[in-house]
């Protein structure tokens, strides 16, 4: 073989291992999402206005109207199916979810309450709670082993509630400097939050209480609001303000941005929400009235 040859085989062989480590989905590697549609218009033709969030479960998409007091739902090929304002009952819903057993919980802006609906048995309940003398602002709800997780927006606490909705725990961690959480996911056994107006999350281990720290590093956010893990294991960070999506790597390393700002489909004006189920990623932009639906 010649010279030349060898050269050209040795840098063929060192590019393709180069490339090996993002040829495949690894932990590196964050995914390349591209905006597939929206989700604006309820089955009534009507749009939305100011969703705030959304909930998935069962191949539906449940999409929390806020600005029409109602939650609507679509399938996974964006067509609106049915829309549920609990008989003109819902005031100002922020937050929801669906228990085991298919009933809502929602958290309400204007009355500032818990509420219980029971579709199949008619029933709605407001419950409004207090912590250290104080109500509970309510804000995301989440569902672990048959217990819901509230986070207090006063205190940027999490609290535990059991069924019958008693306070079993109050859930933070135990470092001098905790400002509150801004967002929380839950993630199997781990409860991890977005630091209120700071550049770290805080994972909580709900069984054994082992706390982990992962702090961003490599560019500066001005509004960050909600953030997301991909399979992958990198983390996914929603700027309000630059109207952007961070991606850092399962280190906290800067990988890159995308997103732009705007009125056009697959822009963002004022988002408020992300969420990645599977191989799809939901905004929830609250100033353009819709949910961008981005897939792989």
């Amino acid at each position: 073989m010649s010279r030349v040859s060898q050269e050209l085989l040795i840098a063929i062989i060192v590019f393709t291992f180069g490339l090996g480590v993002c040829l495949k989905p690894k932990p590196c590697q964050a995914y390349k999402f591209h905006y597939l549609f929206s989700l604006a218009k309820a089955p009534d033709d009507t749009p939305l206005w100011q969703p705030m969030s959304i909930f998935v479960q069962e191949g539906k998409i449940y999409v929390v109207d806020t600005g029409h007091n109602r939650l609507v739902s679509f399938n996974f090929k964006g067509e609106p199916l049915k829309e549920f304002d609990a008989g003109g009952q819902l005031k100002g819903p922020m937050y929801m979810l669906r228990d085991k057993r298919g009933r809502l919980w929602l958290t309400e802006r204007l009355d500032n309450a818990l509420v219980f609906i029971d579709i199949k048995a008619h029933k709605l309940r407001r419950y409004t709670l207090f912590f250290k003398g104080h109500p509970v602002v309510f804000d995301k709800i989440l569902y672990w082993k048959n217990k819901l997780l509230v986070l207090d927006r006063a205190s940027g606490k999490v609290l535990l509630l059991n069924e019958a909705l008693d306070m079993e725990r109050v859930i933070y961690p135990q470092i001098r400097n905790f400002v509150g959480f801004f967002d929380i996911k839950i993630r199997g056994d781990w409860l991890w939050g977005l630091e209120n107006m700071g550049h770290r999350l805080i994972g909580i281990n709900l069984v054994s209480g082992k706390e982990k720290i992962l702090s961003l590093k490599g560019v500066h956010l001005v509004l960050p609001v909600a953030f997301e893990f991909d399979q992958n294991q990198n983390v996914y960070i929603l700027d309000r303000d630059l109207k952007k999506i961070f991606i850092f790597d399962e280190k906290g390393n800067f990988r890159y941005s995308f997103l732009k700002e705007g009125f056009r489909l697959g822009q963002v004006h004022y988002p408020w929400d992300i969420k990645i189920y599977k191989d799809k990623l939901f905004i929830v932009d609250e100033g353009n009235g819709r949910i961008d639906v981005w897939g792989l």
